[in-house]
Order: structure tokens, then C-alpha cells, then sequence
């Protein structure tokens, strides 16, 4: 089986489902589609289209890894073509296969965007995108902008429709949707494999939580909420 895991905008919980996914099948490898390298304006909705940096992910030890980068114009084949089980970790949905067979398309996103937007503008701030990277001790309690987080919250509703409506008209069907708040057990039902490799629950998922560090956290989802 292909895997096609799509976080749009990141900060999903996605590599959760790359992972254990990954593990299952016991593949070394995996496709990685990087976000969409354009300008997103809040008032129009409108979305630049541009892909660069598709990779080839090879798990050559643990913890070590080596990275091909494909060119933009084979990647639509290479989805195609490709014959072995893989997963893929995209925050593009505009790139998908044309020819869906085998292939399982899963969103991973959060069952509130307003954490998304937190989790990313966090991540920015704090510079530690990951569990292991700490948060410098001498980082200071911010303020966050509440039209960055409506941008960001409305542009996550954006990418996420563009996905479901691309996997419906591909295969007739909605994605699997997959929430950071799923539980192990919920996830395995969803995706209908058994994940024995619950390590990967937690293991990615950030350990810096907004309300902790975004002084106007509660006043910005009072308002938007």
C-alpha cells in the first residue's frame, strides 16, 4: 500500500502518522513534498502555486538519513509509477497522483486551526520546531498578532478544502481525516492497519504549548472562537 499523508500548512501532528505508518511497512524510505513556496493574502484568498524541493527520504541507519531531491516535472510520475509500499509526507495539496490506485490519501490536521496558527507562530518564535529542541531559558512571554492568526487560520481552511476536493474528484471519496487530538487506538481504526509501534504517539508532537508563552493566547480564541 501507498500512504499519501497532506499537512497543508504544518503543525498537524503529521509526522505521528508518517512515522508509525513508515515503521509498519518496513520501508527505508518515503516521499517528502515541502509547503508551498508563494504569498498568501488574506483579503482575496488568494494562493501562489509552487513546488520546490520534492525529496527521496532514505533511512540509511537509525537516525541518519540521505535526501534526493526529484525535479518539479517527474514528481507527478514518479507518484504514478512508484510500485513498492511508501508513505508520503506532503504540506502540498496541489500535488497528488493522477492515478490513485493503491494509493491512501489521509488529511492530518487539528480539530481547532486557531492551534494550528499558535503551534506555527510558536514554533517561529521560539525557534524549536521539535520535542528535543528547548526553548531558550531566557525566551520571554510574547503577544501574538490576532490578524496573523486569523491569516493563518483562514489559509490552513484554504489548503485543507483544496486537498479534500482533489482526493474526492480523484477517487470518488473523502480522505481519511485525522486529528492531532486522535487517540493511538482512534488513528488505527481510522487508517484500519495496527500500528504496534506506539513510540511514535508522542515522540513529534511539540511539548511547547502556546498558553504557556502567548500572553493574549485566552483573548485571541475568546474573539475567535
Amino acid at each position: 500500500m501507498k500512504y499519501y499523508i497532506c499537512s497543508p500548512i504544518g503543525r498537524t501532528g503529521s509526522k505521528r502518522i508518517v512515522n508509525a505508518i513508515r515503521t509498519e511497512l518496513e520501508t527505508n524510505k518515503k516521499f517528502y513534498i515541502p509547503p508551498m513556496n508563494g504569498e498568501f493574502a488574506s483579503e482575496a484568498g488568494h494562493i501562489e502555486e509552487f513546488l520546490d524541493g520534492f525529496r527521496i527520504v532514505t533511512k540509511v541507519s537509525k537516525g541518519i538519513e540521505k535526501t534526493e531531491k526529484i525535479a518539479n516535472s517527474a514528481v507527478e510520475n514518479l507518484l504514478n509509477t512508484w510500485e513498492s509500499p511508501i508513505v508520503c509526507h506532503s504540506h502540498n495539496p496541489y500535488i497528488l497522483p493522477t492515478d490513485s490506485k493503491d494509493w491512501t490519501f489521509i488529511l492530518s490536521t487539528r480539530k481547532n486551526k486557531i492551534d494550528i496558527a499558535f503551534s506555527i507562530i510558536m514554533a517561529r518564535e521560539t525557534n524549536s520546531y521539535e520535542p528535543l529542541q528547548p526553548v531558550d531559558s531566557n525566551f520571554k512571554a510574547f503577544y501574538a498578532d490576532i490578524e496573523e492568526v486569523k491569516t493563518l487560520v483562514k489559509y490552513a481552511d484554504i489548503l485543507e478544502n483544496v486537498f479534500i476536493e482533489k482526493v474526492k474528484a480523484l477517487t470518488g471519496k473523502l480522505p481519511i481525516t485525522i486529528f492531532v487530538e486522535d487517540t493511538w487506538e482512534s488513528l488505527q481504526q481510522k487508517i484500519g492497519i495496527d500500528l504496534n509501534h506506539k513510540e511514535h504517539d508522542t515522540a513529534t508532537i511539540s511539548t511547547h504549548r502556546a498558553d504557556k508563552y502567548v500572553v493574549n493566547y485566552e483573548e485571541i480564541r475568546d474573539i475567535l472562537l
